[in-house]
């Protein structure tokens, strides 16, 4: 079988070192929660192909319940990045007289 746990553990040490790189280097890197989300979600998504056992069904038949919570964790961070995280412009910054 595939060791998914391993893969797991190894993808979530590369992704906090890319988040702890992007917010050491980056002074106006404030949206890591939201990239957590997005790219959890989409590993999560991808992961539960490789696993071996029947986790049952969510409301899509060929999803399962991890698939489905993955979409929605993705959706959510999507939506948290374009509310909050995007960084502006500098115009958008106010001047200090």
């Amino acid at each position: 079988l595939i060791p998914v746990q391993l893969f797991e553990a190894i993808f979530l040490t590369l992704l906090f070192g890319l988040l702890l790189y992007l917010n050491l280097t980056k002074k106006e890197f404030k949206s890591g929660l939201y990239f957590y989300m997005i790219l959890y979600g989409i590993w999560r998504f991808f992961a539960e192909f490789m696993r071996g056992d029947d986790r049952g069904a969510f409301f899509i038949k060929v999803l399962s319940p991890s698939q489905g919570v993955s979409i929605l964790l993705i959706i959510a961070g999507l939506v948290l990045l374009v509310l909050f995280g995007i960084p502006r412009g500098a115009n958008d910054k106010k001047e200090n007289c």
